[in-house]
Protein backbone atom coordinates (compact mmCIF):
# COMPACT_ATOMS: atom_id res chain seq x y z
CA UNK A 1 0.00 0.00 0.00
CA UNK A 2 0.98 3.52 -0.66
CA UNK A 3 2.33 5.21 2.30
CA UNK A 4 2.32 9.15 3.67
CA UNK A 5 4.62 9.63 6.73
CA UNK A 6 3.67 12.12 9.22
CA UNK A 7 6.68 13.60 12.07
CA UNK A 8 4.57 15.01 14.65
CA UNK A 9 5.07 15.01 17.90
CA UNK A 10 1.62 16.65 19.12
CA UNK A 11 -1.33 14.18 19.44
CA UNK A 12 -4.23 16.52 18.77
CA UNK A 13 -2.20 17.84 15.75
CA UNK A 14 -1.13 13.78 14.64
CA UNK A 15 -5.01 13.36 14.59
CA UNK A 16 -6.31 16.19 12.78
CA UNK A 17 -3.55 15.50 9.78
CA UNK A 18 -4.77 11.68 10.08
CA UNK A 19 -8.31 12.57 9.41
CA UNK A 20 -7.42 15.20 7.02
CA UNK A 21 -5.63 12.18 4.89
CA UNK A 22 -8.62 9.67 5.64
CA UNK A 23 -10.81 12.15 3.68
CA UNK A 24 -8.15 13.34 1.07
CA UNK A 25 -6.48 10.51 0.11
CA UNK A 26 -8.19 7.20 1.82
CA UNK A 27 -5.94 4.94 -0.31
CA UNK A 28 -3.19 6.06 1.42
CA UNK A 29 -1.12 4.13 4.58
CA UNK A 30 -0.80 6.67 7.17
CA UNK A 31 2.41 6.21 9.04
CA UNK A 32 2.84 7.99 12.53
CA UNK A 33 6.50 9.20 14.03
CA UNK A 34 6.53 11.37 16.85
CA UNK A 35 10.26 12.21 16.96
CA UNK A 36 12.75 13.45 13.90
CA UNK A 37 14.72 10.84 14.79
CA UNK A 38 12.03 7.73 14.37
CA UNK A 39 10.83 9.94 11.63
CA UNK A 40 14.25 9.88 9.75
CA UNK A 41 14.48 6.27 10.43
CA UNK A 42 10.98 5.21 9.60
CA UNK A 43 11.38 7.51 6.07
CA UNK A 44 14.61 5.48 5.19
CA UNK A 45 12.94 2.02 6.35
CA UNK A 46 9.19 2.57 4.90
CA UNK A 47 10.27 4.95 1.50
CA UNK A 48 6.57 6.96 1.89
CA UNK A 49 5.23 8.96 -1.02
CA UNK A 50 5.33 11.96 0.74
CA UNK A 51 6.12 12.91 4.81
CA UNK A 52 4.62 16.43 6.22
CA UNK A 53 6.07 17.59 9.29
CA UNK A 54 5.70 20.19 11.84
CA UNK A 55 7.97 22.74 12.24
CA UNK A 56 8.54 22.11 16.04
CA UNK A 57 9.97 18.65 16.48
CA UNK A 58 11.10 18.27 20.84
CA UNK A 59 14.02 15.92 20.19
CA UNK A 60 15.55 18.05 16.68
CA UNK A 61 15.67 20.90 14.81
CA UNK A 62 13.09 20.40 11.88
CA UNK A 63 15.51 21.87 9.11
CA UNK A 64 17.63 19.32 9.94
CA UNK A 65 15.65 16.84 9.49
CA UNK A 66 14.85 18.24 6.05
CA UNK A 67 18.49 18.43 5.73
CA UNK A 68 18.93 14.74 6.51
CA UNK A 69 16.00 13.75 4.59
CA UNK A 70 17.18 15.45 1.40
CA UNK A 71 20.92 14.50 2.00
CA UNK A 72 20.02 10.86 2.05
CA UNK A 73 20.38 9.09 -1.46
CA UNK A 74 17.01 6.87 -0.70
CA UNK A 75 14.75 9.67 0.32
CA UNK A 76 15.72 12.68 -1.18
CA UNK A 77 13.22 12.52 -3.55
CA UNK A 78 10.26 11.88 -1.51
CA UNK A 79 8.95 15.48 -1.17
CA UNK A 80 8.19 17.13 1.97
CA UNK A 81 5.39 19.14 3.12
CA UNK A 82 6.34 21.71 6.56
CA UNK A 83 3.57 22.63 8.44
CA UNK A 84 4.64 26.63 9.78
CA UNK A 85 3.41 29.09 11.72
CA UNK A 86 2.79 32.58 10.47
CA UNK A 87 5.79 33.76 12.46
CA UNK A 88 8.43 31.52 11.37
CA UNK A 89 11.42 32.73 10.35
CA UNK A 90 11.86 29.78 8.59
CA UNK A 91 10.00 29.75 5.86
CA UNK A 92 13.12 30.64 3.50
CA UNK A 93 15.32 28.61 4.80
CA UNK A 94 12.79 25.61 3.93
CA UNK A 95 12.71 26.21 0.54
CA UNK A 96 16.35 26.29 0.15
CA UNK A 97 16.96 23.28 1.47
CA UNK A 98 14.54 21.72 -0.78
CA UNK A 99 10.73 21.26 0.51
CA UNK A 100 8.46 21.56 -1.83
CA UNK A 101 5.38 22.46 0.47
CA UNK A 102 4.98 24.96 3.43
CA UNK A 103 1.53 25.22 4.72
CA UNK A 104 0.22 27.48 7.80
CA UNK A 105 -1.41 26.28 10.72
CA UNK A 106 -3.83 25.95 11.36
CA UNK A 107 -4.33 23.64 8.71
CA UNK A 108 -6.66 24.40 5.63
CA UNK A 109 -7.95 21.18 4.20
CA UNK A 110 -8.13 23.43 1.04
CA UNK A 111 -4.43 23.89 1.34
CA UNK A 112 -3.13 20.96 2.02
CA UNK A 113 -5.73 18.76 -0.60
CA UNK A 114 -3.98 21.18 -3.11
CA UNK A 115 -0.15 20.91 -2.10
CA UNK A 116 -0.47 17.18 -1.37
CA UNK A 117 -2.24 16.48 -4.66
CA UNK A 118 0.22 18.92 -6.78
CA UNK A 119 3.01 16.77 -4.71
CA UNK A 120 1.94 13.53 -5.23
CA UNK A 121 1.37 13.90 -8.62
CA UNK A 122 4.58 15.16 -9.06
CA UNK A 123 6.54 12.71 -7.97
CA UNK A 124 4.85 10.25 -9.69
CA UNK A 125 5.56 11.57 -12.79
CA UNK A 126 9.40 12.29 -11.90
CA UNK A 127 9.47 8.51 -10.60
CA UNK A 128 8.51 7.17 -14.21
CA UNK A 129 11.09 9.69 -15.78
CA UNK A 130 13.77 8.15 -13.28
CA UNK A 131 12.40 4.45 -14.36
CA UNK A 132 12.62 5.41 -18.24
CA UNK A 133 15.70 7.03 -17.32
CA UNK A 134 17.43 4.27 -15.76
CA UNK A 135 16.12 1.57 -18.43
CA UNK A 136 17.60 3.67 -21.21
CA UNK A 137 20.76 3.66 -19.37
CA UNK A 138 20.74 0.09 -18.87
CA UNK A 139 20.28 -0.27 -22.77
CA UNK A 140 22.94 1.94 -23.69
CA UNK A 141 25.21 -0.21 -21.48
CA UNK A 142 24.61 -3.37 -23.12
CA UNK A 143 24.43 -1.98 -26.50
CA UNK A 144 28.05 -0.36 -25.70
Amino acid sequence: MTKILIIENCRDKIIIIKNLLSILVPEYDVLISETGTTGIKTAQDQLPELIILNESLEDMDTLDVCKSLKSDINTKNIPLIVIISGKTDNKSKFIKIGVEGLVFSPISKLELSTQLNILLRLKHAEDILRNKKDTLQSFILEKS
